[in-house]
C-alpha cells in the first residue's frame, strides 16, 4: 500500500507520519524504516538510501516493511540534474508494488510529488493540528481504481507520539546516495549496451562504444562529485 499525507506547515503530517509507523510497528509487526530519527524504527537511514536498499531489505527480513518517508518534496528537488528528474521515485514506485513494503510519504502538496507515485497511491490524509486544544483530525480518501472516495475521518491524541521522534529535525536530501543511484542505473544501462556491443559484428563498432562507455561513466561521475563539492547540488 502506498499512502501520502498532504497539509501545510504545521498540519500535523509527521505526526500522523509517526503515529501510522506506531501503528505498524506494534500492531501489525511490520519492520519499521524511516528517513527521520524515530525512536522505535528499526532503521533510520536517508530515503534515498531506503528507496536503493529494497531489494535487500526485501530478502533479509520475512515480516512485511513500512516506509516512512517525510518529506518526500524534497527529495524530488535534489533530483532536478538529471534527464528525469523523478525517476527515482519511479523507480520506488514500481519495486514497492512487487516487494512485501508497505510506504507512507508526506509533502506539502500532492503536485509536489512525482506523477507515477500520486497514480498509484492508494489513499492520502489530510490532517488538521490544533495546536490550542493539542488535537489532530484526519480526513482520509481512498482510490478505487477510477476515483477517489471520502473515507471516515478520525483523530487521535497527539501527546502520546512526540517522545518518539524530534520536532525540529530537517530532512535533507542524501546528494551522495542520489548519485550512487544514478552510476548504478547508467552502470545496468552500459551492461546492455556492451553486451549488444559483443554480440556485433563489427569489431570498429564494439570499440567505439566501449570507449564511449568508458569515458562516459567516468565522466558523469567526475561531473556529478564536482557539483556536489561546489555546493551547486
Amino acid at each position: 500500500m502506498l499512502a501520502g499525507i498532504f497539509g501545510a506547515l504545521g498540519s500535523g503530517k509527521t505526526l500522523l507520519l509517526v503515529y501510522l509507523a506506531y501503528i505498524q510497528k506494534h500492531v501489525h509487526k511490520k519492520i519499521v524504516i524511516s528517513n527521520f530519527k524515530l525512536s522505535f524504527a528499526d532503521i533510520s537511514e536517508s530515503a534515498e538510501e531506503m528507496i536503493l536498499k529494497m531489494d535487500d531489505y526485501g530478502k533479509k527480513y520475512k515480516q512485511p516493511i513500512f516506509y516512512a518517508i517525510d518529506e518526500l518534496g524534497g527529495i524530488l528537488k535534489a533530483t532536478d540534474f538529471m534527464q528525469n528528474q523523478n525517476e527515482i521515485m519511479t523507480d520506488i514506485s514500481l519495486k514497492s508494488r512487487k516487494k512485501k513494503v508497505d510506504i507512507a510519504y508526506t509533502a506539502q502538496h500532492a503536485m509536489m510529488v512525482d506523477r507515477m507515485v500520486r497514480r498509484i497511491t492508494d489513499v492520502v490524509y489530510y490532517p488538521t493540528f490544533n495546536e490550542k486544544r493539542q488535537t489532530i483530525k484526519i480526513k482520509p480518501k481512498e482510490f478505487n481504481g477510477e476515483f477517489w472516495i471520502e473515507g471516515e475521518h478520525f483523530s487521535f491524541n497527539p501527546k502520546e507520539y512526540y517522545e518518539f521522534y524530534d520536532t525540529d529535525e530537517v530532512i535533507y536530501p542524501n546528494k551522495e546516495a542520489i548519485v550512487k543511484w544514478y552510476l548504478e542505473k547508467s552502470l545496468t544501462k552500459e551492461k546492455m549496451l556492451i553486451q549488444l556491443a559483443n554480440e556485433s559484428k563489427v569489431i570498429e563498432r564494439r570499440k567505439i562504444i566501449k570507449w564511449h562507455l568508458d569515458v562516459g561513466g567516468e565522466l558523469a561521475e567526475a561531473i556529478l562529485r564536482d557539483m556536489i563539492d561546489s555546493g551547486i547540488l
